[in-house]
């Protein structure tokens, strides 16, 4: 039998050191969690929603197709049915309308609309400038980096672009879930509803759960563990094996996914997703298909792996994966990019041909070596 060699990655020598050299942060940063965090500029938006359902006027919410912006449009949903507020949902077409407020979807919003995004916005400043031509109030909800020009809005509200918040790494859900303290702090039975969304989209977009992140995935891991949320979530759960035990890796390996999968197969996969959570009474027929959907997803990506030799990409000289394969559908080109990155330790590039003709990648890198962003901010 064969030893086994142990090599010493880094240089820590305990848990507290090893800490500070994975995540640039002391044990404490990282337990700690104080009792309120708050975030400028939220409360302009819950009065302006109440201001809305007041009015009568209609919002139009363009939210993300992946679980993050799922999540933050279920529970932006739910606020505006508490408040009242006429509105319309949009998640974008995946394939054929592509990330973010596209000019696609401003040309969907009526004239003189409120529009709002979440999860999203924060480099759209060309498609807020047509907006703001269509009369339309405009309110970005994001937690993105901007440029180095930020979109002309009436109110925006995103801590990674502009700092004005006491904790900075939220994702699009946990900013939602924010909002939702803002209006409704005494309402503890829609808070526990809402907290599940959040959790499940904190720990689906991968930000650092330390902060108020740890307080936001805490609440709604316990709301779950209490069987709270609406019927259609409790039926993903149970379908999903989430019970009282379950912990926010199962979370991120049992139910992100499924969130994920619609979107990734069909153009309108994401608002077949919202829809199938948000309510009506058939949604166990709904779930089930989105379950079916995200069983298909993982048949496609086995498919697609089983014919690339990655001991081959593995153990070449190359420093880079780039490969490209027309056969791998577009929406699971990221998750294929992210399997060879991890199998190899080298970044990957998966090319497919788009319905359009053009060539479209997804990046990923696994290795401890090389980031991704370093290089491209280079150029």
């Amino acid at each position: 039998m064969s030893k086994i060699r142990w090599e010493k990655k880094g240089h820590a020598t305990n848990v507290a050191s090893f800490i500070k050299e994975k995540t640039g942060k002391n044990i404490d940063e990282l337990l700690i969690v104080r009792d309120e965090y708050k975030v400028e500029g939220l409360e302009l938006i819950a009065a302006k929603l109440r201001e809305i359902a007041s009015s009568g006027q209609k919002i139009t919410l363009v939210a993300d197709y992946d679980s993050d912006g799922i999540n933050s449009a279920l529970i932006m949903a739910a606020i505006f049915k508490k408040l009242g507020v006429k509105f319309g949902l949009i998640l974008p077409k995946r394939f054929s309308e592509g990330y973010g407020l596209s000019q696609k979807i401003i040309d969907r919003v009526e004239d003189g609309n409120v529009l709002m995004t979440v999860d999203n916005g924060i480099t759209a400043v060309n498609q807020f400038k047509t907006a703001k031509e269509k009369n339309c109030f405009c309110i970005i909800l994001d937690h993105h980096k901007g440029g180095e020009i930020l979109p002309d809005v009436d109110i925006l509200v995103d801590p990674e672009a502009t700092g004005k918040a006491d904790f900075l790494h939220y994702c699009g859900a946990g900013l939602s879930y924010k909002l939702a303290e803002t209006l409704f702090s005494d309402d503890d039975e829609f808070l526990d509803t809402v907290a599940i969304n959040a959790a499940i989209g904190t720990i689906g977009d991968s930000v650092e759960i330390t902060g108020d992140n740890r307080r936001i995935v805490k609440k709604g891991m316990q709301a779950m563990k209490r069987g709270c949320g609406n019927a259609n979530m409790r039926f993903l759960m149970q379908k999903a094996r989430i019970n009282p035990a379950s912990t926010a890796d199962d979370i991120a390996f049992n139910i992100v996914p499924v969130l994920n999968a619609s979107a990734r197969l069909y153009d309108d996969g994401a608002q077949k997703t919202v829809m199938s959570l948000y309510s009506g009474a058939d949604y166990a027929d709904k779930i089930e298909n989105i379950l079916k959907d995200n069983q298909d997803r993982k048949h496609l990506v086995e498919k697609s792996l089983s014919r690339i030799d990655l001991d081959e990409l593995r153990n070449n000289a190359d420093r880079a994966i780039f490969m490209i394969d027309n056969e791998i559908p577009l929406g699971i080109i990221g998750i294929v990019a992210g399997r060879i990155s991890e199998y190899t330790d080298k970044p990957a590039f998966v090319f497919t041909t788009a319905e359009d003709g053009s060539l479209k990648a997804s990046v990923r890198s696994k290795s401890e070596d090389i980031s991704i962003i370093e290089v491209m901010n280079r150029y």
